[in-house]
């Protein structure tokens, strides 16, 4: 685009060249243009490019009628303004102009000379100020006719011209030449100038007739059978009316066969009123895909388009186009699946793009494939079933009987026949539970089910049929199976959210007497391969422990970096079709959702290629990542504690990944073994006889602070406002003064007379000191006689510290599940009750946050200047607690989950920014399982702590390590099967391009179609080979 500056000065210049014809351009000023820098208003000079002259005297010439230069010489032009090469044009400058390439990707701007003491300005394109003045000017001009006022072909000038919107340019004509330029483009939009303003039009009105049949005058019948018919057709730029001349003869062509010929589908094959064009149809579609977009929304856009000032006044469409965008989705199916005539479909039919990473015996595998040392790895099967509670349907309509699916049983679907069939002898089964051990979770628990009798379908299951109970899963999942196993595979790993249970009774339920799923033969070839039951990787934190052994991707082998969690992004996709296929009746949810899946793997298998090799190398760089963190701890460990290690993984239910209680001893364990070591012996928390020990006399001043810690926080947390609850607050109060003068009278039993203390007077009872051990400078411990006192104190605080600890992850476990509740309770009064236990619950957390502070300070004070003992493991532990320690881990998992999809790399570099994931919080890092032990076993607990962390840490790194090794090689076996997969799908479309081809009754478009889809599994092809080649190139 020229610069409106340069075109201005040159048009300038020119003027006053045309006076002084002997004068040259070695004087004309660079042009100038105003700029805001710094806020203040400056004029710059800007620098022409040559391109941009040459262009503009061009546009100068074709302005002003002057003819083009025949001189070869260049006019030139640098930093100094603008000089003439020898040569002379008209009157003054000649010289040849030299076009820029055309076409261009970025058009010429002019370069700011930038001197000292001047700023580098923006440029003029990229000003979105500047854009929006001329848009606003380029919408007011489309509205007028300004210097458009005759006939673009004839000349002819009238009040009456007319505006064809979808021509480019908008050109003007008059009706005369509108009608005979568009006699083949009945659905232009038109706009007629009535002397104020352009009013919409249309064709019709303005007599445009399509002859259809044959020509007016060509009729051989004695009678005058031409017929005017008035259609309305739907199109992407709205609604049209189109009027067709039709004869009814015997040698005429029906209108309707005329219609598609067009390239248009009627409503109905007898007089039809109502059209809709292909491309409209191809529209929604992509629409309903990608958007979701349902039709009662895109025909009130097309009805809006058409006219948004009184829509209720154009025909209504809904009801014939939802009826045609089914045939459309299912004949375009059958279209891609090679079907010429509905008589050749069948059971066989496949109409879906099959994985184009999965491994197909004689297709994409070598013949000797069983021979590869990982042929477990690279040529085994995933399989996913799960299950989608949203995609529903209400109990609307006549059912099947009415609404049948077009689809019929060649889709995605289950044999609808054989499947109520088989639901009537066996749906109602009850499954066994017997022998299951993990409870709880939703799939497999009829009683949980949504069993309303509004609900037609309660959802749906891969492979895609109405779900209940296991047995319903079993038929869409046995037809899964044995195709596999016909095929010649021998090992299929199935990945489901409750494979733990559901795989007990699997062969039981497949073979029952009553309608058994696999023959005998076919059940011998099931066994004979090597079927694996895994729980997706996000599911399995909801299981057992023992599921979490045996059912893990983690620590299975052969299964590389598989979360089993795929199938959830296509749920992900068809969940945006929840809302309208509930509605729906029996066959169109079919038929939307078959759609919806065939959409869903050719948008999946064409980027294939691509996302192994995004995939690839992430790999390839963990793979290195955890290869050396590996040998770097096997190095640090040294070669007997590898081999041990090494002998103690190869347990086969996968309980050695799981981290071994190490008990912990509690504040009751030490004063049981305190008491013990005195010769007294109580029970817990210091209930004692005539005379209390030193151990029990303590633990009842630590329980005493409690009450102290507690009051106060119901003095800081609770206002009161009444009578009554002044009077409870005083009661409480006193009580707790009661229990400090027990303290006191008692303390004379184990502590030194000397160091015996009444409590102040001015102070209330929550305030008092308790003149514990802890409360003196360690340095007096020895000259006040309470050294022994102060041990026992050191171990009681730390057995208070891992107490407390336990309670505030209890507390922060009860308030994720809360605020998990409010989330997925959204209703008024729920989560009013919900916030309110939050708040309650948060309250708890802060009273023992305050316990665990104070017997942090206790052990500081204990321990004064002196070191930790290196030996008290327990103590080594602890550390101050911060607001950010008392996390969630819900939180902490989602923040994870965040960082997680944002990739390695970028979590990489927020990492040394600083503002990467949160580290998980040391209070959930230590084990507090409870239990009692002796004093030698809280010595050996410490050694337990040490070889549990080791153990545990070369098991996850060496599963880590070999899950990214399996699956790089998985990635590169994927990779290459990738462009196989497309040829052979390209050499069956070639033989069958040449046998149409031969076939006189096959029509040709059906063999250019052959053609087209043979040519795009090549593309497909060479692409999936050029990424497999830079796959190759990364190793």
């Amino acid at each position: 685009m020229l610069g409106k500056h340069v075109s201005a000065e040159l048009r300038k210049y020119l003027a006053k060249r045309k006076s002084q014809p002997t004068e040259t351009l070695d004087f004309m000023q660079k042009p100038k243009t105003r700029r805001v820098v710094n806020g203040q208003e400056v004029e710059v000079e800007l620098q022409l490019q040559p391109q941009e002259l040459e262009a503009g005297l061009s546009h100068m010439r074709e302005a002003l009628g002057l003819p083009e230069a025949q001189s070869s010489e260049f006019v030139g032009f640098g930093n100094d303004g603008l000089g003439v090469a020898d040569g002379q044009w008209e009157g003054g400058v000649g010289g040849g102009l030299v076009w820029p390439e055309w076409p261009q990707e970025e058009e010429p701007q002019p370069e700011i000379s930038s001197s000292a003491g001047e700023l580098p300005l923006p440029q003029d394109h990229h000003d979105p100020i500047e854009l929006q003045r001329r848009l606003l000017e380029a919408m007011y001009w489309a509205e007028g006719k300004e210097e458009r006022n005759c006939c673009s072909k004839c000349s002819t000038q009238g009040p009456s011209l007319q505006l064809c919107v979808d021509c480019d340019c908008a050109p003007i004509f008059c009706a005369s030449c509108l009608l005979e330029t568009h006699a083949r483009n009945p659905l232009h939009r038109i706009k007629t100038w009535n002397g104020s303003f352009f009013e919409d039009g249309s064709l019709a009105n303005l007599g445009l007739v399509l002859h259809v049949g044959h020509d007016p005058g060509s009729c051989r019948s004695s009678t005058a059978n031409m017929h005017m018919h008035l259609v309305t057709v739907m199109d992407i730029t709205g609604l049209h009316n189109v009027r067709f001349s039709w004869c009814r003869c015997s040698g005429g062509i029906q209108l309707a066969d005329e219609i598609f010929r067009m390239s248009w589908i009627p409503a109905t094959l007898i007089r039809p009123g109502t059209a809709f064009t292909f491309r409209v149809m191809k529209l929604f579609q992509m629409l309903s895909h990608v958007a979701r977009t349902t039709p009662w929304d895109f025909c009130t856009t097309i009805q809006r388009i058409t006219d948004n000032v009184q829509p209720d006044l154009l025909p209504e469409i809904y009801r014939g186009f939802n009826k045609l965008q089914r045939l459309w989705r299912v004949s375009r199916a059958y279209k891609r699946g090679g079907i010429l005539k509905l008589g050749d479909i069948g059971r066989d039919t496949k109409l879906g793009l099959p994985c184009v990473s999965c491994p197909w015996p004689g297709k994409n595998i070598p013949s000797d494939w069983k021979d590869d040392p990982d042929a477990d790895l690279i040529y085994g099967t995933f399989v996913a079933v799960d299950g989608n509670y949203r995609l529903s349907r209400n109990n609307k309509g006549g059912g099947e009987a009415t609404d049948p699916s077009f689809f019929g049983d060649t889709a995605f679907y289950a044999p609808n026949t054989q499947y109520k069939d088989y639901c009537r002898v066996r749906g109602g089964a009850d499954d066994e539970v017997a022998d299951i051990t993990c409870r709880g979770h939703k799939s497999g628990d009829a009683a949980r089910f949504n069993t309303s009798p509004r609900k037609a379908s309660t959802g749906l299951y891969k492979a895609y049929n109405d779900m209940n109970r296991f047995v319903n899963v079993d038929f869409g999942l046995i037809h899964i199976l044995l195709p596999l196993v016909k095929a010649g595979l021998k090992r299929v790993v199935v990945s489901y959210d409750v494979a733990c249970k559901y795989n007990i009774n699997f062969e039981k339920r497949i073979t029952h007497s009553k309608w058994p799923l696999v023959t005998n033969r076919e059940l011998r070839d099931l066994k004979r391969i090597v079927l694996g039951w895994l729980v997706p990787k996000f599911h399995l934190a909801a299981h057992i422990e023992g599921c979490a052994d045996k059912y893990s991707f983690n620590w299975t082998k052969n299964v590389g970096r598989t979360c089993g969690e795929n199938v959830e992004s296509n749920w992900s996709s068809l969940n945006g079709l929840a809302t309208s296929v509930r509605e729906m009746g029996f066959g169109s949810r079919r038929d939307a959702i078959n759609d919806a899946m065939l959409h869903h793997n050719w948008w999946k298998g064409t980027g294939e290629s691509k996302r192994i090799l995004k995939l690839f190398m992430e790999a390839i760089e963990m793979h290195r990542g955890k290869g050396k963190t590996l040998s770097d701890l096997e190095e640090a460990l040294g070669t007997d504690i590898v081999n041990k290690l090494k002998i103690g993984r190869v347990t086969a239910d996968g309980s050695q990944y799981r981290p071994q209680a190490i008990v912990q001893p509690t504040r009751a364990n030490i004063l049981k073994l305190l008491q013990q070591e005195e010769g007294g012996f109580g029970p817990e928390y210091g209930a004692i006889a005539t005379r209390a020990t030193r151990s029990v006399g303590i633990n009842q001043g630590l329980e005493v602070e409690l009450r102290q810690l507690q009051f106060k926080h119901q003095l800081d947390t609770n206002t009161v406002r009444t009578d009554i609850q002044w009077n409870r607050f005083q009661e409480s109060r006193r009580r707790l003064s009661q229990q400090i003068e027990g303290w006191f009278r008692k303390r004379g039993d184990f502590m030194p007379a000397e160091e015996i203390m009444r409590p102040r007077a001015d102070l209330g009872p929550e305030d008092t000191p308790l003149c514990l051990p802890s409360e003196f400078p360690k340095s007096e411990h020895a000259r006040l006689g309470i050294t022994d006192h102060a041990l026992i104190e050191r171990e009681l605080r730390v057995g208070q510290a891992h107490d407390t600890l336990k309670k505030l992850r209890t507390l922060l476990g009860l308030k994720s599940f809360l605020v998990r509740r409010k989330r997925q309770n959204p209703g008024y009064t729920i989560a009013t009750r919900a916030e309110s236990e939050i708040q309650k619950v948060e309250g708890h957390v802060k009273r023992w946050r305050k316990v665990y502070d104070s017997a942090w300070k206790a052990l500081e004070s204990l321990r004064g200047d002196d070191e930790i003992p290196p030996d008290h493991r327990a103590w080594h532990q602890l550390r101050p607690l911060k607001n950010h320690d008392c996390i969630m881990l819900s939180e902490w998992m989602a923040d994870q989950q965040y960082w997680k999809g944002l990739g390695e790399r970028r979590t990489a570099r927020a990492v040394q920014d600083g503002n990467g994931p949160k580290v998980l919080s040391w209070i959930w890092k230590i084990e507090l399982d409870i239990e009692e032990e002796t004093t030698e076993g809280m010595e050996i607990a410490v050694q337990d702590w040490t070889n549990e962390a080791i153990r545990l840490e070369w098991l996850h790194a060496k599963a880590s390590s070999e899950r990214w090794e399996e699956e790089t090689k998985l990635l590169k076996a994927e990779g290459k099967r990738v462009g196989k997969s497309f040829k052979w799908l390209k050499k069956q479309w070639e033989p069958r391009k040449l046998e149409w081809e031969e076939n006189a009754a096959v029509p040709r478009g059906a063999v250019a179609y052959a053609a087209r889809t043979a040519a795009t599994f090549g593309v497909l092809e060479q692409k999936a080979e050029v990424h497999f080649a830079e796959l190759l190139s990364l190793l």
